[in-house]
């Protein structure tokens, strides 16, 4: 299969994606960064702003989607978990993916708490993660 070009795979997106991919974090703040950061980028692309939904946790509660991407990213100097600590913040986070799940965050930081370490662990021994943490194989990934 060869190779699609930036506008091949936005289509893609577009057609076949629209709203089955949530972005999650924990923060408000986030929320709003991230929106205004990719929802100019999807309009600029004549992409809707409902071909990703970009919320808190709590407000995916009960809620799922094909593709979930959760931003573990903080930007705090003391590398602190905040509401990451909350296990039961994480268990919804994890569990709203219905096909594929990408977390991204700091290992190091997020292996500080019992609960994100054993999922962690648990993640880098399944056959679909590839060494450097990247998927091998799904049913998007290949075309994106």
């Amino acid at each position: 299969m060869s190779r699609a070009s930036y506008t091949e795979k936005m289509e893609y997106i577009a057609k076949e994606l629209r709203g089955k991919i949530g972005i999650i974090t924990p923060y408000k703040s986030q929320v709003r960064t991230l929106k205004d950061y990719i929802y100019p980028k999807l309009r600029a692309l004549k992409l809707s702003i409902d071909s990703v939904e970009i919320n808190t946790v709590d407000a995916y509660q009960g809620r799922e989607k094909e593709i979930i991407i959760i931003s573990c990213v903080r930007g705090s100097q003391e590398r602190t978990l905040g509401f990451l600590n909350d296990y039961r913040r994480m268990n919804v986070a994890i569990t709203r993916a219905k096909s594929f799940l990408w977390v991204v965050g700091n290992s190091r930081t997020l292996n500080r708490n019992k609960n994100w370490e054993a999922f962690i662990t648990y993640c880098k021994g399944l056959s679909e993660i590839s060494p450097t943490g990247s998927p091998k194989s799904t049913k998007y990934s290949s075309y994106i």
